[in-house]
C-alpha cells in the first residue's frame, strides 16, 4: 500500500510509543528508511508504588524503520544528540590596515557609520556623536568570553584582565567616527591574529562591536521612528569575531607559487625595491600580479571542482575568493571548513529539520534563539533575555529610555519576538499533543467567511427502467438532497505577561504559558469534533446523529456480537432518494477510556497489536482501528465510524485554511495594558467551524 507521509508519521509514532508507554513521544524528523524521536523524561513510581523514582533526562533517538503493508518493523535504537550552532551578529565596525607602527600594535578602524543601523533601529546622529569624540577617545576596548557577552549587566565593570587596547586620535569624518585601536603589549595574541589573517589573506576574522550608554530619546527619520541618543555617557568596546558585511582587515599581497619563467622578473622586481621604483619595475609588477590573479581564478576553478562540495558552499568560496589572490592552502583551507561545515549539518546522527539546529546570521537570531531555548529548557533565565533584548536592564517596563543602546540592536521589538517564541512553541505543542485522532473521523478545509457554509448532498436515482423496441424513455425520478450547514466561530482568550513575572524571572511560569495555550486550543478542537459524535445531539435533520429513524443506534454493550450488529447495521444503510444499499462498512471503533481493554481484547492481534485479523472470526477479519477518545466522560457508549474518504462524515473548515492556532501581542510600550497595568497581553485565537454531513457514516452504542 501507499502511504502518505502523515500515515507514515503516524504509524511510526503509535509503534514508539507502544514501546515506551507512560511517556511523551515526540517526532523530530522522518527520513525514507529511519525516524528521529525525542523520549520526555516523566515521574516513574515505584514497584511498591509509594516512592516516585527520580526520571531520566529526556533523549533523542535514532533508528531504522520498514512498512510493509502497514504493519511497522523498528530497528534498533540509538541514542543522538541535538546540536545547536551560535554564530553571532557581525558587529559594524571596519579593521583597516594597520598604521604608524612596523609591529601590527595600532589599527585604523571605522567605529560608527552616522545615519540608520544596518538592522534599521537605531539612529546614529552626526551631532550628538561629534560632539562626544572625548568620550570616544581613550575608550576601552575588551575581549569577552562567549559567556561574558551573555551576560546582561556589568555592574562592578568589566575585568581589566579582559583590556586589550584603547581608542585614540579619534576624528569625526564626513561619514562616522573613526579611531586608531592601540592593543596593549599583554594583549599579543590579537596583534599576532590581526597580522596574521592580513599575511594569509582572511578577511573579516576578527572585528569590533561597540557598546555605547547614554540618554535614549525617539527620532523620526524619513517618516519612519528609531532610537536614538541625546547624549553619550559611556563608549566601550569589544574585539568580536566574523563582523559586519564590510568590515574586513586589509591585507598585503600573499604570495602564489610562480612559473619558472617569471624568477628574473621578481628578482628585478626585488632587487629595485631598495632604489625606486622606475617605469619599467611598474609595468613588471602590473605584469606580475596580472598573471598572479590569473593562475589564481584557474586554480579557484579546479579546486572548487575537485572539492564536490554542494553548489550552494562552492557559490560562496566562488564569492570569497574571485578576484583575489591568494596561497593555495589559504583555499584548501577554506574548503576543507566547508566540507566539515557541510559533514555536521547532514551527519545521521544529528536531529536536524525541526528548527533545532540552525546557524545564526545576525543579533535578531540570536535574541530569537535565547527565547526559544528558555522555553525549551535550555536556557534558564528569562529576565536575562529581556534584558539583552530590550536593553532595559533594570526592567522598569519602559523601553523607549532603555539605557543602553548597541551597534546590534534587532529590528523587531521584545514583544514581538517573545510573541514569536510563544507561538513556535505553542503550536509545537498543539501538533505533539496526541489530540489530532479527530483528523481520521472528519476531512478538513478552508473556509473564507464568518457567514454559513452549506453543503448540499444530491441523492442517487433508482434502477433505470427497461425500454421497449421503438419505445419512449421514462423520466428518472430526480433525487433528493440533504443540506448540512454551519459557520466558522472565533475561539480564544488572552494571556498576560507581568513586569513582577519578569522581573521575579519566574521560570516555570513563564515556561508553562505557551505549552499550555498549545494544548488548550488542540484539546478545545479535540472535543469539539468527537463531542459531536460522542454528544449525539440534533444534525441537520433536527433530529439526533444515532436514531432509530436513522436505523444507526444501538443499545448493547460492547462485545463481539453486537459490534458485529452494529457493522451490519452500517452495511444497510441506504442511499438517499434511491433507497439502495451503500454496503459501506466501519473503518474505526470509538471507545472511551473505560473501554480500551474490551475493544482490544476484542479486534487486536495478541501478538503483535496489531488492527490485523488473527484467526476464522468475523471481528478479526474486519480491518478495525480502535480510537480512545480520552474526554468522553460516558463509560458504556461506543460509536462505529466509517472512513470519511468513502462516505461524508464529519467536515471542519479553518478560517482561510489556518489550522493552527495564531497568537497576537498588544505591543505599544505607551499605550495599553504595559501602559496601564504593567504587563504584556496576548491573546489567541482560533477560528473555525464544522457539521455533521451525512448520519449514514455513523453507528451509535448508547448503551443504558
Amino acid at each position: 500500500m501507499t502511504l502518505s507521509f502523515e500515515e507514515i508519521t503516524e504509524k511510526l509514532r503509535d509503534a514508539i510509543r507502544a514501546e515506551n508507554p507512560g511517556q511523551w513521544v515526540c517526532m523530530c524528523d522522518v527520513f525514507l528508511d529511519s525516524v528521529v524521536y525525542e523520549v520526555e523524561a516523566r515521574p516513574v513510581v515505584s514497584e511498591s508504588g509509594a516512592t516516585p523514582v527520580a526520571p531520566v533526562e529526556d533523549q533523542h533517538y535514532q533508528r531504522s524503520y520498514s512498512i510493509v503493508d502497514g504493519v511497522v518493523t523498528l530497528g534498533e535504537a540509538v541514542a543522538v544528540e541535538k546540536q545547536v550552532s551560535y554564530v553571532p551578529l557581525r558587529a559594524a565596525v571596519q579593521l583597516q590596515a594597520a598604521v604608524t607602527d612596523t609591529e601590527g600594535f595600532v589599527w585604523r578602524c571605522n567605529v560608527v557609520t552616522f545615519g540608520a543601523d544596518k538592522p534599521g533601529v537605531i539612529w546614529w546622529d552626526k551631532a550628538t556623536l561629534t560632539a562626544a569624540i572625548a568620550q570616544f577617545e581613550g575608550a576601552r576596548v575588551f575581549a569577552l568570553s562567549e559567556a561574558q557577552h551573555q551576560e546582561k549587566a556589568h555592574p562592578f565593570g568589566k575585568s581589566v584582565r579582559d583590556l586589550v587596547g584603547v581608542l585614540r586620535n579619534v576624528a569625526a569624518t564626513s561619514t562616522g567616527i573613526e579611531g586608531d585601536l592601540v592593543i596593549l603589549p599583554a594583549a599579543k595574541w590579537l596583534r599576532d591574529n590581526l597580522v596574521g589573517c592580513q599575511e594569509q589573506g582572511l578577511e573579516g576574522i576578527i572585528g569590533l562591536s561597540v557598546d555605547i550608554k547614554g540618554q535614549g530619546v525617539i527620532t523620526t527619520q524619513g517618516g519612519k521612528k528609531y532610537k536614538s541618543l541625546s547624549a553619550v555617557s559611556d563608549v566601550t568596546v569589544d574585539v568580536v569575531y566574523n563582523p559586519a558585511a564590510g568590515g574586513q582587515i586589509m591585507r598585503t599581497v600573499a604570495a602564489v607559487p610562480e612559473e619558472p619563467s617569471m624568477e628574473n622578473k621578481v628578482t628585478v622586481v626585488a632587487a629595485a625595491a631598495q632604489g625606486g621604483e622606475s617605469q619599467e619595475m611598474s609595468a613588471i609588477k602590473g605584469e606580475l600580479t596580472t598573471l598572479k590573479a590569473a593562475l589564481c581564478a584557474q586554480t579557484l576553478s579546479q579546486e572548487l571542482s575537485a572539492s564536490k562540495l554542494p553548489e550552494a558552499a562552492q557559490d560562496d568560496l566562488r564569492t570569497r575568493f574571485s578576484g583575489q589572490v591568494f596561497e593555495l592552502a589559504t583555499l584548501q583551507a577554506a574548503i576543507k571548513g566547508s566540507k566539515e561545515l557541510v559533514d555536521r549539518l547532514t551527519a545521521s546522527g544529528m536531529v536536524s529539520g525541526t528548527g533545532d539546529v540552525r546557524i545564526m546570521t545576525d543579533q535578531r537570531d540570536k535574541h530569537v534563539l535565547m527565547l526559544d531555548d528558555f522555553f525549551t529548557g535550555k536556557q534558564n533565565s528569562f529576565k536575562a533575555a529581556y534584558q539583552e533584548i530590550t536593553g532595559d536592564l533594570r526592567v522598569t517596563g519602559d523601553l523607549r529610555n532603555a539605557t543602553r543602546l548597541t551597534a546590534s540592536v534587532v529590528t523587531t521589538g521584545f514583544t514581538e519576538l517573545l510573541g514569536d517564541s510563544i507561538t513556535r512553541k505553542m503550536v509545537a505543542e498543539y501538533n505533539n499533543s496526541g489530540l489530532d485522532a479527530w483528523k481520521k473521523v472528519a476531512q478538513f478545509g478552508p473556509i473564507f467567511d464568518f457567514r454559513t457554509n452549506r453543503r448540499v448532498r444530491v441523492g442517487g436515482y433508482g434502477d433505470l427502467a427497461p425500454v421497449a423496441q421503438s419505445g419512449a424513455y421514462a423520466a428518472v425520478t430526480t433525487p433528493a438532497d440533504e443540506e448540512a450547514t454551519y459557520a466558522a466561530t472565533k475561539r480564544g482568550g488572552t494571556e498576560d505577561i507581568t513586569l513582577e513575572a519578569i522581573r521575579n524571572d519566574d521560570v516555570l511560569g513563564l515556561r508553562r504559558i505557551p505549552q499550555k495555550l498549545g494544548r488548550a486550543a488542540a484539546r478545545t478542537l479535540y472535543k469539539f469534533v468527537f463531542d459531536m459524535i460522542g454528544g449525539n445531539g440534533n444534525i441537520y435533520d433536527a433530529t439526533a446523529l444515532a436514531v432509530a429513524g436513522h436505523a444507526n443506534i444501538g443499545t448493547a454493550a460492547l462485545a463481539k456480537a453486537s459490534l458485529l450488529a452494529g457493522r451490519l447495521a452500517m452495511q444497510k444503510q441506504t442511499e438517499l432518494g434511491s433507497a439502495e444499499p451503500i454496503g459501506i462498512a466501519p473503518r474505526y471503533l470509538l471507545v472511551p477510556s473505560e473501554l480500551e481493554t474490551t475493544a482490544f481484547e476484542l479486534v487486536v492481534q495478541p501478538s503483535t497489536g496489531l488492527l490485523m485479523p488473527t484467526a476464522a472470526s468475523a471481528v478479526n477479519q474486519t480491518n478495525w482501528e480502535i480510537i480512545v477518545v480520552r474526554t468522553w466522560a460516558d463509560l458504556n457508549n461506543w460509536w462505529l465510524v466509517a472512513d470519511p474518504a468513502d462516505i461524508p462524515t464529519i467536515e471542519i473548515g479553518f478560517l482561510d485554511g489556518r489550522e493552527e492556532p495564531e497568537l497576537f501581542v498588544q505591543d505599544m510600550p505607551n499605550v495599553g495594558s504595559m501602559f496601564s497595568n504593567d504587563k504584556l497581553t496576548y491573546k489567541i485565537r482560533h477560528i473555525y467551524g464544522g457539521a455533521v454531513l451525512d448520519y449514514r457514516g455513523f453507528y451509535g452504542a448508547i448503551v443504558p
